[in-house]
């Protein structure tokens, strides 16, 4: 706990704060990379070299196609491929950045007396935490994903000490 009140743990994506009873999870543009990082890409260096080339071979047949729709010679080329790489770089900031962008910043909080159970699984660095919505009509869960261990009994010890339900 720093001097603000705040309660705070490291997650996989970012910080996980205790703040005025709720459970708020921040989530880092550098945590939501890693992480997606490591679901997607975690086989081996041929599967990049692969998605490497395969970026930079699409850049051939949309060349070709800006050269025989604009004419032949050289301006044509010139202005074709540089046409390609902002079509190529724009296209893949616009996912990069949707993608990023529905990710990132401060998630709803929880309660910590809308909380019914706190389930900790030490294997995955896991808190499974069931709560009732707004309404109390219905049980929700959210899991929260420790960085490591530590942390994982920082977050239980936190949540311990501020009267959530901790199921061991």
């Amino acid at each position: 706990m720093n001097r603000t009140g705040v309660w705070s743990f490291r997650t996989k994506s970012g910080v996980a704060r205790v703040v005025d009873g709720s459970l708020r999870q921040h989530h880092s543009v550098r945590g939501i990379l890693t992480v997606a990082y490591r679901q997607r890409y975690s086989g081996s260096i041929l599967r990049h070299i692969v998605v490497g080339l395969g970026i930079s071979g699409a850049v051939g047949p949309i060349r070709r196609f800006v050269e025989a729709a604009l004419a032949d010679g050289i301006i044509a080329g010139a202005v074709s491929a540089g046409l390609a790489a902002v079509l190529i770089t724009a296209g893949t900031a616009l996912v990069v950045s949707v993608r990023v962008w529905s990710l990132v910043g401060r998630s709803d909080g929880v309660d910590i007396y809308d909380m019914t159970a706190v389930n900790v699984n030490d294997s995955d660095c896991e808190l499974t935490i069931q709560y009732e919505d707004g309404d109390g009509d219905d049980c929700e869960s959210t899991t929260v994903e420790a960085y490591d261990e530590d942390e994982l009994d920082e977050a239980v010890e936190i949540l311990r000490l501020k009267g959530a339900p901790i199921v061991d």
